[in-house]
């Protein structure tokens, strides 16, 4: 199997219900710098059935933080926006 993808580089991080799924994870890891690799699973071609995610080794512990960073909610946007200063600029 001729592949730029070499089994012993590359370990396995996350598996996605589809590609769009996928690709949505992977550029988040792109641009945080983690190279990605996408592997599409499907038993009909055309029809995948999950995706699966895989970065490079040295790279998988980078990788698990960026995908572990969850965004600010809504609430916590605002408490931030509306909290008091804590400079001595009162």
């Amino acid at each position: 199997m001729a592949s730029s993808m070499d089994s012993d580089s590359w370990e396995w991080l996350e598996d996605c219900p589809d590609h769009l799924a996928a690709e949505v994870l992977a550029g988040q890891l792109r641009a945080e710098s983690v190279p990605v690799y996408i592997q599409d699973e499907a038993a009909i071609p055309g029809l995948v059935r999950k995706s699966r995610i895989f970065v490079p080794k040295n790279f998988i512990h980078r990788a698990k933080w960026v995908l572990s960073r969850a965004p600010l909610s809504d609430a916590e946007l605002e408490w931030l926006a509306l909290a008091p200063s804590t400079g001595s600029g009162e």
